[in-house]
């Protein structure tokens, strides 16, 4: 569990009454946090504070920030790390999706296609495939080992009829897409 504004407490909450695991300080900003995502390991944290440009990666091991990450144009609205910890994808409201290299702290690749914000993504179990949804009600599954220009919208056009503003998640296998419809 993480609580704070601008110190961020991390908690163990599995036994009775919980322990601080770690404590950092981020600087005092008037806007709350919005996301706070970690990674497979729990080694990192990733946060972004209302309209932010650039979520902060922390390393819990050291206390410090790790990287800011440049290169969303508009708000970031969702982070989702790879099974492996090595990749970070995050989506925005500039109609975008980015591909990070964790270890390098390094945008790799921009990912394009949707029409409007992109609001979520998905790994798949082995880290090869994203799955993005969009305000334009598409969903795109992209090949991560492919450049991200020559991309097969195949796809699009069958998730277009679903709600792809619902989340989506890859199936244990990989070769499933399952959406999340909430009532």
């Amino acid at each position: 569990m993480v609580t704070g504004e601008s110190e961020i407490d991390v908690w163990d909450v599995s036994s009775p009454g919980g322990f601080l695991l770690w404590r950092g300080s981020v600087p005092r900003q008037t806007e709350p946090l919005k996301l706070v995502v970690f990674s497979p390991d729990g080694d990192l944290l990733l946060i972004t504070r209302g309209d932010s440009l650039a979520p902060t990666l922390w390393d819990l091991k050291t206390g410090a920030p790790r990287a800011v990450l440049h290169g969303h144009t508009d708000r970031v609205l969702s982070a989702v790390f790879s099974p492996d910890g090595g990749r970070l994808a995050t989506t925005s409201t500039d109609g975008t999706a980015r591909i990070w290299d964790v270890s390098a702290s390094q945008g790799v690749m921009v990912l394009r296609g949707h029409t409007g914000a992109v609001l979520g993504a998905a790994f798949s179990p082995d880290g090869r495939r994203l799955v993005t949804t969009g305000a334009d009600n598409t969903a795109r599954v992209w090949d991560l080992g492919e450049p991200p220009e020559i991309q097969d919208d195949s796809f699009a056009g069958l998730l277009r009829q679903a709600v792809a503003r619902v989340p989506v998640v890859f199936g244990a296998d990989g070769k499933q897409i399952k959406q999340i419809k909430l009532r």
